[in-house]
């Protein structure tokens, strides 16, 4: 009966040391869950206030373009559509993991009157390097697209000076 009592008392000993150690586990892992949630947070909003930047910059390109250029084109119309949607669809790709294809035509068919197929035949239209960034449907892909979408117009315009 001694045996059996000490055996139950050390199983007793042995439970409570067991569960002071998961506890202490779950601690240390509720602190790097803790941790990782607030440094992803702070990743995706620095990737929002590197969009605005970027379309910042981009915005500006458009309208030095524009004053070296009195057309108003699709192309130039799309890029400001793209520009003026620029850091919704990068925070979609980036941050909600969506394709390139389906954020723009998302936020350029509720802000513009472009339709996917306006968007997919003014694309067409366009040269081989700026066909496969579109293709690429990544943020990679998207952000040189809009890069180059004001290269063609910046050559225009410059050999129009």
């Amino acid at each position: 009966m001694i045996v059996g009592f000490s055996a139950l008392i050390l199983i007793t000993f042995y439970l409570f040391y067991r569960a002071e150690t998961f506890k202490k586990e779950l601690n240390i892992y509720k602190a790097r869950f803790s941790h990782s949630q607030s440094t992803s947070k702070h990743q995706s909003e620095m990737i929002v206030l590197l969009a605005h930047s970027q379309a910042e910059l981009l915005k500006n390109k458009l309208n030095q373009l524009r004053n070296y250029t009195n057309e108003e084109t699709e192309t130039i119309k799309l890029a400001e559509a793209l520009i003026s949607q620029y850091s919704n669809i990068v925070n979609d790709v980036a941050l909600k993991s969506q394709s390139v294809s389906k954020s723009t035509e998302k936020y350029l068919q509720r802000s513009t009157s472009f339709t996917s197929t306006e968007i997919s035949q003014i694309i067409a239209r366009q040269n081989n390097e700026l066909k496969y960034a579109w293709q690429q449907n990544n943020l990679e892909g998207f952000i040189r697209f809009c890069g180059l979408l004001l290269e063609p117009l910046q050559t225009n315009s410059s050999s129009a000076l």
